[in-house]
């Protein structure tokens, strides 16, 4: 999975069961943003197993849930577990660290750096 502010790019696995008969589709649905309301994406090649969704469409910042299902001479299977993927470029990464003097000691070593740029998504760590 790849994304920007404005694309995701998902790679997903093919069915490992085809319930005795040969997968003959795939269909991938992806949610309006919100968790409510899901349509079937259009766009998708079911022979690399990737899609890409590049839309202005998209909110950066936004999380988006994707489900997808397989199609044989059955019919259709139950959807996947669902996944959920935010809409952001990744962050920039901080200044270089810097070994703070005053603060250190023998026995340890103070470190400082600078936050990140804000982006559309929250920086969870460093």
């Amino acid at each position: 999975m790849s994304a920007t502010d404005a694309s995701i790019t998902l790679l997903f696995s093919e069915s490992l069961n085809n319930g005795g008969s040969e997968i003959t589709a795939y269909e991938l649905w992806m949610d309006d943003g919100f968790g409510t309301e899901y349509s079937q994406v259009t766009g998708y090649d079911d022979n690399s197993m990737t899609y890409t969704q590049n839309d202005v469409s998209l909110v950066a910042g936004k999380i988006y849930t994707f489900k997808y299902r397989s199609l044989n001479d059955v019919g259709y299977s139950d959807f996947s577990i669902e996944k959920r993927f935010a809409i952001s470029a990744p962050p920039v990464k901080p200044a270089t660290p810097t070994k703070n003097m005053a603060l250190s000691t023998r026995t340890s070593i103070y470190i400082e750096w600078s936050e990140s740029l804000p982006s559309a998504t929250p920086i969870l760590g460093y």
